[in-house]
Order: C-alpha cells, then sequence, then structure tokens
C-alpha cells in the first residue's frame, strides 16, 4: 500500500491535484516519466512507479472499480471530479 500511495502521490504533484480522472491522458504518463527520468532515477525505479501507477488506474477503471460515492455527482458530460485521498 506504500508503494501506491507514494506513486500516486508523486503523480498528482506532477499534474496537479485538479485535474478530472477522465482529462488524464496518455501524453500526462508520458511527460510524468520523462520528467521522473530526467531527475536521475534509474530506469527500474520509474518502472516500478509505472507498474504500480498502471495497476491504480486498470483498477479505477475496471467495471468493479470506480464508482461514484452516493454524495458525488456527474456532470452533464458524464465527467466526475476525483479528488486524491489516501488513507491516514
Amino acid at each position: 500500500m506504500r508503494d501506491q500511495i507514494r506513486a500516486l502521490k508523486l503523480f498528482e504533484k506532477f499534474i496537479g491535484s485538479s485535474i478530472l480522472l477522465t482529462n488524464i491522458k496518455p501524453r500526462n504518463a508520458e511527460a510524468f516519466i520523462a520528467n521522473r527520468l530526467a531527475s536521475g532515477l534509474s530506469i527500474a525505479s520509474v518502472n516500478k512507479d509505472i507498474r504500480t501507477l498502471k495497476r491504480i488506474f486498470n483498477l479505477a477503471i475496471a467495471p468493479r472499480g470506480y464508482q461514484l460515492q452516493p454524495n458525488q455527482k456527474s456532470n452533464k458530460t458524464g465527467n466526475s471530479e476525483l479528488n486524491f485521498s489516501y488513507p491516514e
């Protein structure tokens, strides 16, 4: 769980916390990867972040995954706001 939280916080810091889940595009991930590599991290470390984020996002879009909370409402386009939250 610690790796997932760390990877999400790094990605959130890079793209900003106000972006909607539906607005995250492959170019965001590519820019994140390039930024991590440019910071001097090893390819293995960056690959670990990629694997972790891929797993998180795949679970989030799976039919059983991401669902609106009872108090959340989607807008007219069907997009809903996703706020990053982490267990305490």
